[in-house]
């Protein structure tokens, strides 16, 4: 995994190299960015009753929900020369609480990436990320501030054997740290390589073959502590995938295939299973657009103490063009989410399992080519078979966007 130190020599060596190019071949674009809202959400904390409302708030009253003033800005730069281009965004933003005001804090996102080619035969991607964020409340049992630092590295190459046949490798680094010491023992450090061998028929079908392998270690957990938790795990995946787009108006993309997880020293509590997903696309009309996504998906857990998560589920979404420069999005979705194995499992106790239920709406007035005025919803509902787990919270929001 790369250190903090070579990702800024990424980054400079990425800027190096657009500023090597002659300045009169290269496309370049310098765009700021800004964006003021504010929002209201309901159950901010995640409490289930009143008395764990009580319990989580710093203030000792039952007030669980709270209103933010939210403001962002930031670049976007964008070059290409030929079949090279380069992008790179970097955001700051400020978030103030009308009533918890020791949750007010600062956060950024940062992202730089190379698209590269070497004639048409060859190309891939070179990209970092970092982010730094106000951790959610859910599975906490307080609401202290926990900031969520993330860094990714990754890379990525395709390689035209044939007309026909292309091989595509991407590789990825991911480290995920908590700021609040006691979710330390969640810190993870993710390591993924994944390898396909397709077959291509521009534009109707890419299908074939992969293989994906995920190494990752928890950077602070005691074992002698957690002893029913990993302390590393393994996984080994190999799977079918296809894109097949059958007209100009609808697209089905697939990805199924059996995983195995070897999980360390708890050998016993590991899994070996089918996981996947498959996602259909259609334009019903020039105006409306719909998507529909049922999948299986295997996950570390970094915020309960279990092994891993499989969350099942089903989502779908619709994209309406109202008016020209108006349009509407909503979204629902369904997650039988399964927390397996670790303490939540041992000793006869239940294995914890949620329902979660979301729904959301997103209304986007284009009101000039660089102003727009967002309006959102967003609802969700969890259901868990352990008690206090259960919570139900919505937030609304409208934001002003310069620049976008």
């Amino acid at each position: 995994m790369k250190t903090p130190t070579n990702w800024l020599a990424l980054v400079i060596a990425l800027a190096a190299a657009a500023a090597a190019l002659p300045a009169a071949a290269v496309t370049f674009d310098l765009s700021p960015f800004a964006e003021l809202g504010a929002s209201y959400e309901r159950n901010l904390l995640r409490a289930e009753t009143a008395q764990q409302a009580i319990e989580d708030s710093p203030t000792g009253d039952p007030r669980v929900s709270d209103s933010v003033r939210t403001a962002s800005g930031g670049l976007t730069l964008e070059a290409d020369h030929g079949l090279q281009a380069w992008i790179a965004t970097a955001e700051l933003s400020r978030a103030d609480y009308n009533h918890f005001d020791e949750l007010d804090h600062s956060a950024y996102d940062g992202i730089a990436g190379w698209r590269w080619a070497a004639g048409r035969a060859l190309d891939g991607e070179l990209g970092w990320r970092g982010t730094r964020r106000l951790d959610s409340f859910d599975n906490r049992d307080d609401s202290i501030s926990n900031f969520r630092v993330e860094r990714q590295v990754r890379a990525s190459a395709g390689l035209a054997i044939t007309p026909r046949f292309r091989a595509e490798l991407l590789l990825r680094g991911d480290r995920r740290e908590n700021t609040l010491v006691n979710r330390q023992r969640f810190d993870v450090e993710e390591r993924l390589a994944d390898f396909a061998l397709l077959y291509v028929a521009q534009p109707v079908l890419r299908a074939g073959i992969g293989l994906r392998r995920v190494a990752g270690e928890y950077l602070r957990r005691d074992a002698q502590l957690f002893p029913d938790l990993a302390t590393s795990y393994d996984d080994f995946g190999v799977d079918l995938r296809a894109t097949w787009q059958p007209s100009g108006i609808s697209t089905l993309d697939g990805r199924i295939g059996r995983t195995e997880r070897e999980l360390e020293p708890v050998q016993d509590q590991g899994f070996n299973g089918l996981v996947g997903h498959l996602e259909y696309r259609r334009e019903i009309s020039g105006k409306t657009s719909a998507r529909l996504r049922a999948f299986r998906d295997l996950f570390a857990v970094e915020d309960v103490d279990a092994n891993f998560i499989e969350d099942t589920g089903l989502r779908i979404g619709l994209t309406w063009a109202a008016r020209s420069k108006l349009d509407v999005e909503l979204t629902a979705s369904y997650v039988d989410r399964v927390f397996a194995g670790g303490t939540s499992g041992a000793n006869g106790a239940r294995q914890r399992a949620d329902d979660v239920r979301n729904g959301a709406v997103t209304v986007n007035w284009q009101v000039l080519e660089r102003l727009a005025l967002v309006a959102d919803f967003e609802r969700e509902i969890r259901q868990s078979n352990q008690a206090g787990d259960s919570a139900a919270w919505w937030r609304s929001g409208l934001a002003l966007r310069l620049g976008f």
